[in-house]
């Protein structure tokens, strides 16, 4: 092969690596790769496990459908969290206080503090809990029906077999001899024990309201003692006293701690309704200002004048605590908004979660564009 004059060959200053050096560059290259990819967390890590279980019923499918159900959610999330912008005094002093009648549904979930299974009460019993079983009643504790088999207990040697029995829920009358239920006695499926519903609520002196009694060869007995006992008599006229709410000495305050809560509710529900209309439509909340009244003050609170306008109700809150300043309440501030967006968009993704879970298969887009600061921003489609 010939060259110009002057010219150099080109493989002349070459250095050709082994055939060994190149397997050994590539293992090294793959070790790299291995690494780096074990340090990157999953797709199943960026999603939660705690959401909520699908709906059998396949409703959730249709997110647009479910819209109001997270509204109502989002509700029930604001009244558990502190209400700094703007909670009165009397209403977060006396919240405990009031009897939550308004649920019904009743779980074994130990920490659900309305499960109907005693053994998975908490040992501290908040006031509320006191108050909401007082007035629903022992119905839904008892558990007189449930399978005993799993408290049955072998005595002397496998002689004689010992277990909870429907029997013991009832008493006989010594003068009338008529059977009578023993509403107070309890079965906790969960501890396999008998508990005393009056003392568990109101104290746990004895055996029925602390661990529970599991003696089965001298249960009857211990049943017996315990009814007649004064430590078993004293919670029993607590809880009647509990139940009946116009025997309370706090009454009026209850009232008015329960007016107030629903006038709250009612102005979360209208900002709830405003939040989620903004945001299925894209538009933007805040303007340059937060003044009522102001054509600056952003859609958000352009909506809700708008509303007031044939609301009679809302047009009243506004004229009473728009504008008031900070310290004051409102719940129209865009704190208490961002507050409501965070928890819709948290409901949202468990919705979008469940969804997926639900889903045989599913499809992932991922994608990324940098902003105008230059700082990608990342989108994961399902």
């Amino acid at each position: 092969m010939s060259y110009a004059s002057g010219g150099q060959d080109p493989d002349k200053n070459r250095k050709h690596v082994s055939g060994a050096a190149k397997c050994k560059a590539k293992e090294q290259r793959a070790a790299q790769e291995r690494n780096l990819l074990s340090k990157v967390p999953k797709i199943s890590t960026l999603f939660s496990s705690n959401s909520s279980a699908p709906n059998p019923s396949g409703e959730t499918s249709d997110l647009d459908a479910s819209s109001s159900s997270i509204s109502v959610d989002v509700l029930a999330d604001v009244q558990s969290q502190h209400h700094d912008d703007g909670a009165s005094a009397s209403s977060t002093t006396v919240s405990e206080t009031i009897p939550a009648t308004e649920t019904s549904v009743t779980s074994n979930d130990p920490s659900d503090p309305h499960s109907c299974d005693l053994g998975l009460w908490p040992d501290n019993i908040s006031n509320s809990m006191r108050e909401y079983w007082a007035t629903k009643g022992s119905s839904d504790c008892s558990n007189s029906d449930a399978d005993f088999s799993a408290t049955s207990t072998l005595l002397e040697g496998g002689k004689y077999k010992r277990q909870c029995q429907k029997s013991m829920f009832t008493y006989t009358h010594q003068l009338t001899k008529e059977q009578h239920p023993r509403t107070w006695l309890c079965y906790s499926p969960s501890q396999h024990a008998l508990y005393c519903f009056a003392c568990k609520l109101m104290t746990d002196v004895s055996v029925f309201g602390k661990q529970g009694c599991s003696d089965w060869k001298h249960a009857s007995q211990q049943i017996s003692r315990h009814e007649r006992s004064s430590n078993h008599q004293q919670p029993m006229v607590q809880v009647l006293q509990c139940s009946d709410a116009n025997s309370r000495v706090d009454l009026e305050l209850v009232k008015q701690t329960k007016t107030e809560r629903e006038y709250w509710c009612s102005v979360l529900e209208r900002a709830v309704e405003t939040i989620r209309l903004l945001g299925e439509r894209g538009l933007a909340f805040r303007g340059s200002d937060e003044v009522v009244g102001s054509a600056k003050n952003g859609n958000y609170l352009g909506v809700l004048e708008l509303v007031a306008k044939f609301d009679p109700f809302l047009a009243q809150h506004i004229k009473l605590h728009a504008n008031k300043g900070r310290g004051h309440t409102s719940y129209l501030s865009k704190t208490i908004c961002e507050e409501l967006i965070d928890l819709m968009g948290n409901r949202v993704l468990d919705h979008i979660i469940s969804e997926v879970k639900s889903a045989k298969y599913f499809s992932v887009s991922v994608d990324s564009t940098p902003n105008v600061s230059h700082a990608d921003q990342l989108t994961c489609i399902l």
